[in-house]
Formats: C-alpha cells, structure tokens, sequence
C-alpha cells in the first residue's frame, strides 16, 4: 500500500520538480525578472511619467496639453499633427 501510494504521490508531483519556488514562475518554467523594473521617472517634470507623456523632455507636451495648431508638433499626445488633428485644430 505505501509503495502504490508512493508512486500516485511521484506521479502527481512529478511535474511540480522542475518549478523554481524561489521566484515567481508560471508553468512554462520562465521566471520573471522583476528586479529589471524600473520606477517610473518624469523627466520633464510635468506631472506625466515616462510611459504616458509622449515627448518627456519637454514639460509642455503632455497628454492634457492644448493643441498648438501651427507648431508642427503633437502637444496633446493623441498621435496627430496641426492639420491632422481635425478636432483640436478645425479647418478656417
């Protein structure tokens, strides 16, 4: 009886042998490296970090910025441009 038990027992653990229990790991075996992760910084120092403000080197263009409409610039960060950007910068 114990050495059927002991085999049931092998056979179901088995697979749980390969995992890494001192890291986050999913069923792949790839465990995740979270020191690599980085805070996220704002640059331009206007209240938008890295990730969301699409040009972090100058503080006036940033998601909540006003379009600009002869600049030649995305201020507001919804990817579209001056004459593009029909909603921000309507045709005179």
């Amino acid at each position: 009886m114990k050495r059927r038990m002991l085999l049931i027992a092998s056979t179901l653990l088995g697979p749980l042998s390969g995992c890494d229990w001192g890291g986050v790991s999913d069923y792949t075996g790839y465990t995740a490296d979270y020191m690599a992760w980085e805070d996220p910084v704002d640059d331009d120092e206007d209240g938008w970090e890295d990730w969301e403000d699409c040009d972090d080197g100058d503080a006036a263009i940033h998601p909540d910025a006003e379009e600009i409409c002869d600049d030649s610039l995305d201020n507001d960060c919804d990817e579209l441009i001056d004459a593009d950007d029909v909603d921000d910068c309507p045709a005179p």
